[in-house]
């Protein structure tokens, strides 16, 4: 205990180095919710086509479509939000090699489906557990797709994206909605957002001028910054080109 508060001490007395988050190669998500965009829609996929589907990502790269954390007006509030997430299988179907997977970290390679994981968060043997999940989530899931809005133009964008994706070597696998309650009360009585973290760098972090015990470090959400351990989490900077240590 005493080895603790001292540790504790003298990360508090060393000097905080300003953390530069390369905001244009960050998806929106990460440093926002997006609580002012109401509804949302999750769509899974499985990757059929590998060359396709880097091409029509490559796609809407170009065309802008990705939200990225780094805003031209700041000021002005956006009205849609795309993101999107892959699997470590999806990762593999894009024809990631076996060397760069095994630089991530062991969790994000076993999914939530591996029995060490139901079993690390008390979901093994309960009602919780992935046997008991929808038929769908059995199968391949490779590319999860967020898009955020307002409920009037939410499900044409929607379909939209899947009939591109489909013709892109993407196969639809099914969806998710939410949206935010006029309560703002999840649906099990907790206030929505009263926890959202504000990460160090972010734009949150400097408009909101917290104090540094109410700010995330970085590395608990975006591979190859420093996290609360004081550490650079389990990053493959290196096999995807990008610096081992960013400041």
């Amino acid at each position: 205990m005493i080895g603790l508060i001292q540790k504790l001490l003298r990360l508090k007395q060393q000097k905080v180095r300003p953390v530069n988050l390369e905001l244009q190669d960050i998806q929106g998500l990460i440093i926002s919710s997006y609580g002012h965009l109401s509804h949302t829609t999750i769509s899974l996929f499985e990757i059929k086509e590998p060359t396709k589907v880097q091409g029509w990502l490559e796609h809407c790269i170009e065309q802008g479509r990705m939200t990225s954390a780094l805003r031209d007006q700041p000021k002005v509030a956006i009205t849609s939000a795309m993101n999107i997430a892959f699997t470590a299988a999806g990762m593999r179907a894009l024809g990631a090699s076996e060397t760069l997977m095994e630089s991530f970290s062991h969790e994000f390679q076993q999914g939530m489906q591996h029995v060490e994981r139901s079993r690390r968060i008390g979901d093994y043997q309960t009602i919780n557990d992935p046997q008991h999940w929808d038929d769908y989530w059995h199968r391949p899931i490779h590319l999860m797709l967020i898009l955020q809005g307002n409920p009037e133009e939410l499900e044409s964008t929607k379909n939209l994206i899947i009939q591109e994706g489909e013709a892109s070597g993407l196969s639809f696998i099914n969806h998710e909605q939410g949206y935010i309650p006029e309560s703002h009360q999840e649906h099990f009585g907790f206030t929505d957002s009263i926890s959202q973290p504000t990460i160090e760098g972010s734009p949150q972090a400097y408009k909101n001028k917290r104090f540094d015990s109410q700010i995330t470090k970085a590395g608990e959400f975006i591979l190859g910054y420093i996290n609360e351990d004081g550490n650079y989490p389990q990053t493959p900077c290196s096999y995807l080109g990008r610096q081992d240590q960013p400041v």
